[in-house]
């Protein structure tokens, strides 16, 4: 068993080093634009709804240490996300001339994107559904995870 990063996914599999692999964006769309392998399934498809991905979290002794800072970054998370949302395309292509993504560019802005809420809200029911799936299914979970004591949007500008 060895451990094998995103970016040499797709030439591991086309050269058997490995049989399967798995594809996050922006190698997904990368490896796609290439060529020679097959898509499996996804992850939405493996768990059978859409599902929260990315989400941002905070330890408690953070949270109440600095409130403010919370407050602060997440407002201004919340603005970049609306501008992302309403200019995506001019967005990525400004993440990418600032160097902190290495996928091609005409790649990377046709790449496939994750919903996100412009509030920066959690779908709680999401993560619960979730958290279920993890532990009753995959057992992925020692137990149970209470998701209404681990989601706080009270940070969240109004």
């Amino acid at each position: 068993m060895f451990s094998l990063g995103f970016p040499a996914m797709g030439d591991s599999v086309r050269t058997n080093k490995i049989q399967a692999g798995t594809f996050v964006e922006p190698f997904y769309s990368a490896e796609l634009a290439k060529g020679g392998l097959r898509k499996l399934f996804t992850a939405v498809e493996a768990i059978g709804y859409e599902h929260e991905l990315l989400d941002v979290w905070f330890g408690e002794k953070f949270l109440k240490a600095h409130p403010e800072v919370v407050r602060a970054f997440l407002a201004d998370y919340v603005a970049v996300t609306k501008y992302y949302l309403a200019n995506t395309e001019q967005a990525k292509r400004d993440l990418h001339k600032a160097g902190f993504v290495r996928t091609p560019v005409d790649i990377y802005v046709k790449n496939a994107d994750w919903k996100r809420d412009p509030g920066a809200r959690v779908n709680v029911d999401s993560l619960k559904k979730l958290a279920t799936f993890m532990h009753d299914k995959l057992q992925w979970l020692e137990k149970p995870v209470n998701v209404d004591e681990m989601v706080d949007l009270s940070y969240l500008p109004r």
